[in-house]
């Protein structure tokens, strides 16, 4: 509870779930701003003119198909401060043999509706605009680093 104060004291926090859940993170983090959206539609209006440090995601994005996945990623470039990074923790593989493996052992806990993130698939797609960084951190579970690359000397930033 005390780095929640902490955060929602000096960071604006999105919280994308259930009205219920909202209510709840509501009442724990007052000062916090909240909205309830659907990521398949992109980045809530309420943040488009906003910038941040960091954006960071947690088992969100597997409800969203991949190119989904890269148009939302893409679009938080817009949203972050020199330097930003975008951090991604959600249910995601380094390959297809890996999902494969995990889908064999475990397939009564698959959704048919997830869309789980293959780095291998994914990684090329970003790679233009990110300094991206995959680390497995279980059989299931990944964490996603994407940082802005650095504008080279003469090029002309938006």
């Amino acid at each position: 509870m005390f780095l929640w104060s902490i955060l929602s004291s000096y960071y604006t926090l999105t919280h994308l779930v259930s009205f219920y859940m909202l209510a709840i993170a509501r009442s724990r983090m007052p000062l916090a701003r909240l909205v309830n959206h659907d990521l398949n539609e992109g980045i809530p209006d309420e943040f488009l003119k906003s910038k941040f440090d960091c954006i960071i995601s947690s088992y969100a994005l597997h409800h969203i198909d991949n190119p989904a996945k890269v148009k939302l990623l893409r679009s938080c470039l817009s949203l972050l401060n020199p330097g930003g990074t975008v951090i991604i923790g959600d249910i995601m593989f380094e390959n297809d043999q890996d999902l494969n493996e995990c889908n064999d052992e475990f397939d009564e806990w698959f959704d048919e509706d997830e869309y789980y993130l293959v780095a291998e698939e994914i990684l090329p797609d970003l790679a233009q605009e990110w300094d991206v960084h995959f680390r497995k951190i279980s059989y299931c579970a990944g964490i996603l680093e994407l940082r802005m690359k650095p504008v080279e000397a003469g090029e002309i930033s938006d």
